[in-house]
């Protein structure tokens, strides 16, 4: 089965909380991911067609995370990305969007901040999105105040 399939599975049972299913399609995703790669290593080996990387896994392992309700479990995958790495402006503003999502589940004002704006200057459409709207009117009238926030839920057509 394709890891690709693999992780949406995986992330669809996260949001339906179902978390042993998350979990164990994940574990599938990296092990599958893992062979490819390593079999590619192996000169008696034919080359098999990856459909996701490692990098990509990690990013899925965010998402599963913080839908599962266990965002501090994604700050590790989280730190291994490069997002200028990663293939598709889609993915990077992916990366954003689930990182600003961890980073307010976890109550952290400003890296969720950092994270939208990670995502304006990579997809701006995408922090117009309802679900990213959200999450800046939620900084907006957080307690806490973080500079820069009231400009961007202007910018975003948060007010």
């Amino acid at each position: 089965m394709a890891a690709t399939l693999l992780m949406t599975s995986a992330y669809t049972a996260a949001c339906g909380q179902r978390r042993s299913d998350a979990l164990d399609l994940m574990s599938g995703a990296a092990d599958a991911v893992g062979r490819v790669i390593s079999a590619r290593f192996r000169p008696s080996t034919p080359l098999f067609t990856v459909d996701a990387t490692s990098t990509q896994v990690d990013l899925y392992w965010i998402g599963v995370h913080t839908a599962l309700g266990t965002p501090d479990e994604g700050v590790p995958y989280a730190a291994r990305i490069a997002p200028g790495q990663l293939p598709t402006t889609e993915r990077r503003a992916r990366y954003g969007t689930d990182c600003a999502r961890m980073w307010h589940h976890l109550g952290d004002h400003r890296k969720t901040f950092a994270s939208l704006r990670f995502t304006e200057q990579v997809a701006p459409e995408e922090v117009r999105r309802p679900a990213l709207r959200a999450l800046t009117a939620d900084l907006l009238y957080a307690p806490v105040t973080v500079a820069g926030v009231r400009e961007f839920a202007a910018r975003t057509g948060v007010s």
